[in-house]
């Protein structure tokens, strides 16, 4: 839904840009800059996202590995009674 609503946007520019405007070349490049630099701060935002998603998923992960052992354990007599 993020990459729409980018490409619209995107799309809205470019078509401002290009409606027979005169804008100053500087003008058109100050707005694909600012443009640049939203699409970056939101590419942070998602980094940062996915960043603490793979952490809680390793803790999952983590957690499900150490409770699948203490069932073998449980269920093992072996490893209940060592010799």
């Amino acid at each position: 839904m993020a990459i729409q609503a980018q490409s619209s946007r995107s799309c809205e520019r470019r078509d401002a840009l290009t409606s027979g405007g005169s804008s100053a070349p500087a003008a058109i490049v100050a707005t694909w800059v600012q443009a640049a630099e939203r699409q970056l701060l939101e590419a942070r935002e998602d980094l940062k996202a996915a960043r603490r998603r793979v952490v809680q998923m390793e803790d999952v992960v983590t957690s499900w590995e150490s409770f699948a052992a203490a069932l073998t354990h449980d269920r093992d007599p072996a490893a209940a009674n060592p010799r």
